[in-house]
C-alpha cells in the first residue's frame, strides 16, 4: 500500500501498523490502526477472515499500548527523580553551611549516617507539605543529598574534636604559663596528655610554652624552675635556644628601662632649663638614684654626667643671657647716639662713630662694636624710619609710588652724604648695576628695532642719578668704588651731552629708552669696552707726556705717578665721549688738579671733600700744625714728621692724621685722640687761626715800619738836656 507506515504483515497480507512518532497520542495512534484495519478488511474475501484479522490486530494494539504506557511511566520516574536530585542539589550547601556552623547540632548517640538519614526526612517531610513532592523526587531528593549531609556531619565530628583538643591544650598552656610551680606545671602537662596527643605536642604545649613565656618575660627565676621540671633528656635543644631568648629579653628590657630613664631624665632637664616650678637638676639627680637599680652603672653614670654638663649649659646660658641683655642695652644705647647725630648732621663729629665702642658690662663682659658696625646700625635704623615716614606721608597725599620712592631716595641722600656713609642697600644696587652693565651683551636688540637694558643697570643709574640730585657734594663720599663711580659718572655725563641728551626730557618713552641706552654704550666704551677706547689712548698718553714736562703736578711727591694715572683715565673718558685727546688731557688734568692738595710730600685727594677755598689754600700749613702736634703728644710711636700726613675720612667725615702711602691712622696711645682726628669745624677754625696770625705778621711788619726812628746826629752834638 502506497500509505506511509504499511508494509507485508504475516496477520493481513501487505498491512502492517508502525509505531506512532514521538509525541503523537495513543488515540491518534488508535484511529490510524483503525482507518487500516478497515481498509484491510474490504479487501477480505471473507467475513471470518476480517473478525479474525481485527482480534488479531486488536490484541497487537494492547500489547504495544501497555508497553508504551510502561515506558512513559519510567520516563516521568526519572524525569521526578532528577528533578527531586535538582533540589537536593541546591539544598546541599545550605544544610553543609548549616552544619559547620553548629546550627544543625549533633545530636547524642546518634551515628552520623542515622542523623543524616533524620535531616532528610524531615526536610522531605516538609517539601511535601509545601510543595506536594512525589516518591519519585523525594527518592532523587534522598539519593542526591543523604551522603553528603552523613559526610558534613562526620567533618562536624572532627572539627568538634579538635576545637576541644585545642581548647584543652590552650588552657593547659595558659595554666603552664602562669605556673608557679613544678606540680602545676606537671598538672598541665597531664590534662593534655589526656587528649590522646604524644608525650612530645603534651610538652611543647606546655613545658615549651611556659619557658617562652618566661624567655619573653626576661624572668629568670621562673625560667629556672621550669628548666627544672622539664624530665630528663626532653626538649634539651629547646631549653638552650630558649636560653638565649631570655638573654635578649632581658637585654631588651634594660635597655627599655634606661629608654624610660633617660626620657624621664630627659623631661626634668628639659623643664629645669626653662624654669618650670618643680623640676632642677637637683631632682632630675634623686630621680637618677630611684631607677639606678634598674640600669647598668655605666649608663646611670652617664646620665649623671649628662645632668652636671645640662645644668653647666644651663649657668653659661644664663650668664649668656644676661651678658646678652646688658650688651643689647649698651649696643642700642650707643647706636642710638649715632643716630640722634646722625640726624642732626653731626654723625662725623660723634666719637663713637670714630673710635667706636668698647666697654665693660655690669656682669663683666666687654662689648666691643668698630664705629664702622655702630654707624651701619645707625644708617639702617634712619634709613628705615626715613622710609616709613615718607611712606606714610605719601599715601596721605595720594602720590604714586615713583614719586614716594625719589622722596625716600633724595631723604636717605641727604642724610648718608651730610654723614659721609654709604648704606649696603645702596652698594647692592650699585654693584648689580655696574656688574650688569660689564656684559658685552647687556643691550639687546629689540624686534622694534630699540635697545633693552636689564632692570638691574636701570635701577643702578636711576638710584646714582637719584643721588646726584639729591646730594652732588656728597656724590663721591657717598660711592666709594671708584670703579663704579667711574662708570655711572660716565653715564651721567654722556646724559648731559646735546647728542645725547637727558631722558627726562626724552618726548616719549621710547625715546628716553634709547638716549639711556646710548649713555650707556658711551660709559661701556670709556669704562669696559677697550677696543672702543683704542684709537685715542697712544694720543691721549703722548699728551699726559707733555703735560708731565709742563710740571703741572711736583716731582717730588710721592704719589706724582698716581695722579698722572688719574689724568690718563679721565682723559679716556672725554675722548670717548668725543672730545680730541688734547682738550680731554687738559680737562681731566685740571680737575686732577683742583681736587688734590700736596701735603707733606703726598697729593691728598679732595674730591667730593665739604671744604671751604680758605681753608683749601692753607691745608698745607695746617697739617703741618696738626702734624707737629701729634708728634709732640706721641713721642713714643717711633714717627717722624716726614712719616705722616693728612687725609680726609670720608666714612665719618672726620681729617686725621695718616702714615702716608698706608692710608691708615697714626697710632694714638688713647689720651690723645685729639692730637689724630679733627673735625671739619675744628680744621676750619685752624684756618681761621692761621689766618689771624698771618695778618698780625702782617701788621706787625708794618708797625715795626712805621714806629718813628731816632735821629743820628753828628759826632760830637748832644741832644737838647743832654748834660
Amino acid at each position: 500500500m502506497p500509505d506511509a507506515g504499511l508494509a507485508a504483515s504475516a496477520n493481513a497480507p501487505g498491512v502492517a501498523v508502525s509505531p506512532g512518532a514521538d509525541g503523537v497520542s495513543l488515540a491518534n495512534q488508535l484511529a490510524t490502526v483503525l482507518g487500516v484495519v478497515q481498509k484491510g478488511a474490504n479487501l477480505a474475501e471473507s467475513v471470518q477472515q476480517k473478525k479474525a484479522y481485527e482480534d488479531a490486530q486488536r490484541r497487537d494494539l494492547m500489547a504495544q499500548t501497555e508497553t508504551y504506557n510502561a515506558q512513559y511511566e519510567r520516563e516521568v520516574r526519572a524525569v521526578e527523580t532528577g528533578d527531586g536530585a535538582l533540589t537536593g542539589a541546591t539544598d546541599l550547601p545550605q544544610i553543609e553551611q548549616d552544619i559547620a556552623a553548629g546550627k544543625l547540632a549533633r545530636l547524642p548517640g546518634v551515628s552520623a549516617a542515622d542523623q543524616a538519614d533524620q535531616i532528610v526526612q524531615q526536610r522531605v517531610s516538609a517539601l511535601r507539605a509545601e510543595k506536594g513532592m512525589t516518591e519519585a523526587q523525594a527518592e532523587g531528593y534522598r539519593n542526591r543529598i543523604l551522603d553528603n549531609v552523613s559526610r558534613a556531619l562526620t567533618d562536624r565530628d572532627g572539627v568538634v574534636i579538635t576545637q576541644a583538643r585545642q581548647d584543652t591544650a590552650v588552657r593547659a598552656a595558659t595554666a603552664a604559663t602562669m605556673a608557679k610551680t613544678p606540680e602545676e606545671l606537671n598538672s598541665a602537662y597531664m590534662a593534655v596528655k589526656a587528649t590522646g596527643v604524644s608525650d612530645a605536642v603534651a610538652g611543647s604545649t606546655t613545658y615549651l610554652a611556659a619557658l617562652k613565656a618566661a624567655a619573653d618575660a626576661g624572668d629568670g627565676a621562673r625560667f629556672e624552675m621550669v628548666s627544672a621540671a622539664v624530665p630528663s633528656g626532653m626538649f634539651a635543644p629547646e631549653i638552650a635556644a630558649a636560653r638565649l631568648d631570655l638573654l635578649k629579653s632581658q637585654d631588651q628590657q634594660q635597655g627599655k628601662r634606661y629608654e624610660s630613664a633617660r626620657d624621664t631624665i630627659g623631661s626634668i632637664l628639659y623643664n629645669a632649663e626653662r624654669g618650670v616650678p618643680g623640676h632642677s637638676f637637683a631632682s632630675a639627680r634623686s630621680t637618677l638614684e630611684e631607677m639606678r637599680p634598674g640600669l647598668r652603672g655605666d649608663q646611670a653614670d652617664s646620665m649623671l654626667q649628662t645632668i652636671n654638663s645640662r645644668e653647666e649649659e644651663a649657668a653659661r646660658a644664663t650668664m649668656k643671657a644676661t651678658k646678652d641683655l646688658e650688651e643689647n642695652q649698651i649696643v642700642g644705647s650707643a647706636v642710638g647716639q649715632v643716630f640722634a647725630a646722625g640726624n642732626s648732621g653731626t654723625l662725623a663729629f660723634n666719637m663713637l662713630a670714630v673710635r667706636g665702642l668698647d666697654v665693660q658690662t655690669p656682669s663683666g663682659a666687654t662689648v666691643k662694636r668698630t664705629g664702622e658696625q655702630l654707624v651701619r646700625l645707625a644708617t639702617d635704623q634712619a634709613f628705615e624710619t626715613i622710609a616709613t615716614e615718607e611712606i606714610a606721608a605719601g599715601q596721605k597725599g595720594g602720590l604714586g609710588n615713583r614719586q614716594i620712592a625719589q622722596n625716600i631716595i633724595g631723604r636717605q641722600a641727604l642724610w648718608a652724604g651730610k654723614n659721609g656713609v654709604q648704606p649696603d642697600t645702596w652698594q647692592s644696587v650699585l654693584s648689580a648695576g655696574y656688574a650688569g652693565a660689564s656684559d658685552a651683551n647687556v643691550l639687546q636688540q629689540g624686534k622694534d628695532g630699540t635697545l633693552n637694558i636689564p632692570p638691574a643697570v636701570i635701577a643702578g643709574v636711576e638710584l646714582y642719578r637719584n643721588l646726584e640730585a639729591a646730594s652732588p657734594q656728597n656724590l663721591h663720599s657717598m660711592i666709594r668704588d671708584p670703579r663704579q663711580r667711574d662708570f655711572y659718572d660716565a653715564v651721567s655725563v654722556a646724559m648731559s651731552l646735546p647728542e645725547i641728551g637727558s631722558p627726562e626730557t626724552a618726548p616719549t618713552p621710547e625715546a628716553q629708552q634709547q638716549r639711556l641706552a646710548q649713555a650707556v654704550i658711551t660709559a661701556r666704551r670709556v669704562v669696559f669696552d677697550q677696543a672702543g677706547r683704542a684709537p685715542s689712548s697712544t694720543a691721549i698718553d703722548e699728551q699726559v707726556r707733555t703735560l708731565a714736562s709742563r710740571g703741572w703736578f711736583r716731582d717730588d711727591a710721592a704719589n706724582t705717578g698716581d695722579l698722572y694715572q688719574r689724568v690718563q683715565s679721565a682723559a679716556r673718558v672725554y675722548a670717548a665721549m668725543g672730545v680730541s685727546p688734547t682738550v680731554a688731557v687738559e680737562r681731566a688734568a685740571k680737575n686732577v688738579q683742583n681736587d688734590n692738595v700736596f701735603i707733606n710730600g703726598y697729593y691728598v685727594g679732595l674730591r667730593g671733600v665739604p671744604i671751604s677755598d680758605t681753608a683749601k689754600s692753607q691745608l698745607p700749613a695746617i697739617a703741618d700744625r696738626l702734624i707737629g702736634r701729634y708728634v709732640a703728644a706721641e713721642p713714643n710711636s717711633g714717627l717722624t714728621a716726614s712719616d705722616l700726613t693728612l687725609a680726609h675720612d670720608t666714612r665719618t667725615g672726620l681729617w686725621r692724621v695718616t702714615i702716608k702711602g698706608a692710608g691708615i691712622s697714626a697710632p694714638s696711645s688713647g689720651a690723645t685722640e685729639g692730637a689724630v682726628y679733627f673735625t671739619p669745624a675744628g680744621l676750619e677754625a685752624e684756618a681761621r687761626a692761621i689766618g689771624k696770625e698771618a695778618d698780625a705778621a702782617i701788621i706787625a711788619r708794618q708797625n715795626a715800619r712805621n714806629a718813628p726812628r731816632p735821629i743820628k746826629l753828628p759826632s760830637g752834638r748832644k741832644r737838647p738836656g743832654e748834660m
